[in-house]
């Protein structure tokens, strides 16, 4: 399966509420959150978590379908799980990229897949490995790759100013990959290494696989994980349900499909 220029898109009011599909039924629609985006200013909650994962890794968020109320606002899907609306020009919600495909992904153990498809900045290290790589940084002794990653610099509390983006650069060493982050988010969260952060702090992200949800009927292939935020979701604040038109399409269909490391698909066991 070729993935390449695809067009991602959110879900649905239809996919996850009025009609869920079968992969919503299976899954549930709470989500959990990685560390990258909560550095970048998504919100993450500390009394809710996803039903396979009781670590911090499993707090959820709450993230954007592509639906609007008819009044200017976006649906959202919450933390908890239910379906609400939400200010478009807020920027705290979850990213959870979303592709339609045109053939099934060949399966022989059944119709659901958890798939690996791409690489992205996701997890923390450990703060041995996070002290290491700082000293390393610090002393020109880290290895560029030649990548970068594009995220949005404003402030999640910026509701007023438009995408402005800011390129992180990765770094390898010892085989593994890594970006050097800030941490942007207004508020101070534990990450999942267990350290808190508070804004303007420097975050090592390991770079790792994106997994993936497939529905082969439904053939919707959805992000199990919310990957970034921080993006302000609509130009006009207003959104009118065009969602082509808006900050969040420009971000996935711009950037991330291009930052994400196209790799062979594979079944997660």
């Amino acid at each position: 399966m070729d993935f390449d220029n695809k067009e991602y898109t959110l879900l649905t009011d239809e996919q996850t509420i009025e009609d869920p599909i079968d992969l919503i039924e299976k899954y549930g629609l709470k989500c959990a959150i990685t560390d990258f985006a909560i550095s970048l200013g998504g919100y993450v909650s500390d009394d809710y978590k996803v039903d396979y994962d009781n670590s911090l890794k499993g707090r959820t968020g709450w993230y954007y379908l592509s639906s609007s109320n008819g009044d200017g606002d976006v649906h959202v899907i919450s933390q908890v799980g239910d379906c609400r609306w939400d200010y478009a020009g807020i920027r705290s919600g979850g990213v959870r990229p979303t592709l339609m495909l045109s053939e099934s992904i060949p399966d022989v153990s059944g119709r659901f897949l958890e798939i690996e498809y791409g690489e992205y900045p996701q997890y923390v290290v450990s703060v041995d490995i996070e002290e290491e790589l700082e000293e390393m940084f610090k002393s020109n002794e880290i290895k560029k790759t030649g990548k970068t990653y594009t995220t949005d610099s404003r402030r999640r509390d910026e509701y007023d100013k438009p995408f402005e983006k800011f390129e992180y650069e990765e770094y390898e060493y010892n085989g593994r990959k890594y970006v050097r982050a800030y941490y942007r988010n207004t508020k101070t969260h534990t990450l999942s290494n267990g350290k808190k952060y508070n804004e303007g702090d420097n975050v090592w992200i390991e770079v790792s696989p994106l997994r993936w949800y497939v529905d082969n009927d439904s053939k919707i292939m959805l992000s199990k994980n919310l990957i970034a935020s921080g993006v302000r979701f609509c130009y006009s604040h207003k959104y009118d349900g065009n969602f082509k038109n808006t900050e969040m399409y420009m971000f996935l269909n711009t950037y991330f499909s291009k930052d994400i490391i196209p790799s062979v698909v594979q079944e997660v066991t």
